[in-house]
């Protein structure tokens, strides 16, 4: 299909109700990935206290699984994205969302820590490939005014990945065992790509008028890259763990971490949309913003560890702030992408597994080596050191931009836009 067929296809899509309906349920549908991929990716933390026994390894063992995972996705991330720009969207979602539930699957059913580990790197695998596209399959089938708006309802579904999916595995696995949990999962994987497969568009993406950032800077681009990582490492010292800080540290009994991991989530769900209304208004604010919250809160949660109610409503901020600022860096990718917005958010997907995978590394450090109160000290103390490395690294025109997009930002109907 030319180009000019896709444009007077956009335009028949917009028109017509019951396409428009379309749209609307695939952007719900992407919202059910980034649940089930982030719930998938985080079970390991929310299970570590469960699996750790059933493979007669230390809770360590359990969170390396998620620096391994973190690893192949920060290595696999950029080449897979560069390799498959050719293919339509709708077969290169379906695919990464089918080699989950093979991943799921064979997690299941792993009779020992090596076939578990082998599970998680097919999983990292199709990780890779999803969140190098998912944005910018979203924002492709709305008109650029409402690509916060889209990316926030996009990402709710990872942050009710947090507020339902880990406290509801949780709850399974302690009724059933943790292997259920992963059945379910699968499950549910399976519906995702059946209607998917259906309801997404194909085509191919050189026509989108997405490809591309609208206002390239590539100082700010890298900044932003940097800050990622330095951040999210931070983040995952601590949250690696966060079962461990709650039940030792802390003294909260096991039966009411799924309430603790609850009232994060929440937070989380909550964070996502006010990233996403950040970021088009005031950029630097929702980028350093999340971040110096963040730090505060972990300060505060290694100060007052005794207290189990301070510590909740911490970790809730620091899951408000994550959400956000993950949400907000996904909007400013996608503007200020140097190139093509696809390998621009596989970069971003590259940063955020390396912060993952550091921070789970450094957070088994502390535990193995201290104990693991000291997670929140670190984790503050990074968090903080991030703000400063974004503020040093911006670009001058990234700081003249804020004051023009905001007063070209439009109120425009959430209308879907373009698609192939």
């Amino acid at each position: 299909m030319n180009r000019t067929a896709l444009t007077e296809a956009g335009t028949a899509m917009r028109s017509t109700p019951g396409k428009n309906g379309r749209a609307y349920a695939v952007i719900a549908l992407l919202a059910a990935s980034t649940f089930t991929f982030i719930t998938v990716e985080n079970m390991p933390i929310g299970l570590l206290t469960l699996m750790a026994p059933s493979f007669e390894t230390p809770p360590a063992m359990i969170g390396l699984l998620v620096t391994g995972y973190a690893v192949i996705v920060s290595l696999a991330s950029i080449p897979l994205t560069k390799l498959s720009m050719g293919i339509p969207r709708r077969r290169l979602l379906c695919s990464a969302i089918a080699l989950l539930v093979l991943a799921t699957l064979s997690t299941a059913f792993a009779p020992n820590y090596y076939v578990l580990l082998g599970g998680r790197i097919l999983g990292a695998l199709a990780h890779a490939v999803f969140w190098s596209i998912v944005a910018t399959t979203a924002v492709s089938l709305f008109d650029r005014p409402k690509h916060g708006t889209v990316i926030s309802i996009v990402f709710a579904g990872s942050s009710l990945g947090t507020v339902l999916g880990i406290p509801a595995v949780v709850w399974i696995a302690n009724q059933q065992g943790w292997r259920p949990t992963f059945l379910v999962m699968s499950a549910l994987g399976i519906c995702i790509f059946i209607l998917l497969s259906i309801l997404l568009p194909g085509g191919s993406r050189d026509d989108e008028d997405t490809s591309s950032g609208s206002t390239p800077d590539r100082r700010t681009f890298r900044a932003i890259m940097l800050t990622a990582a330095v951040g999210v490492s931070g983040i995952f010292i601590a949250q690696t763990y966060i079962t461990l800080f709650l039940t030792e540290a802390t003294g909260l009994r096991t039966s009411e971490l799924s309430l603790a991991l609850l009232a994060a989530g929440i937070s989380g769900v909550l964070g996502v949309f006010l990233g996403g209304w950040l970021a088009p208004r005031k950029p630097n604010v929702a980028i350093a913003g999340p971040l110096a919250l963040i730090s505060v809160a972990m300060f505060c949660a290694y100060a007052g560890a005794a207290s189990v109610m301070l510590v909740v409503v911490m970790f809730s901020v620091v899951a408000l702030g994550f959400s956000a600022f993950a949400a907000a860096v996904q909007v400013r990718v996608l503007i200020v992408a140097p190139g093509s917005t696809d390998i621009a958010s596989a970069t971003s997907s590259t940063m955020f597994n390396i912060g993952i995978g550091s921070g789970a590394l450094i957070g088994g450090a502390v535990v193995e080596n201290l104990d693991v109160r000291t997670t929140a000290l670190a984790s503050g103390s990074l968090a903080a050191i991030a703000v400063f490395v974004f503020l040093l690294g911006l670009s001058p025109a990234a700081q003249r931009q804020v004051g023009i997009r905001r007063r070209n930002l439009k109120k425009v109907p959430l209308e879907p836009g373009n698609m192939q």
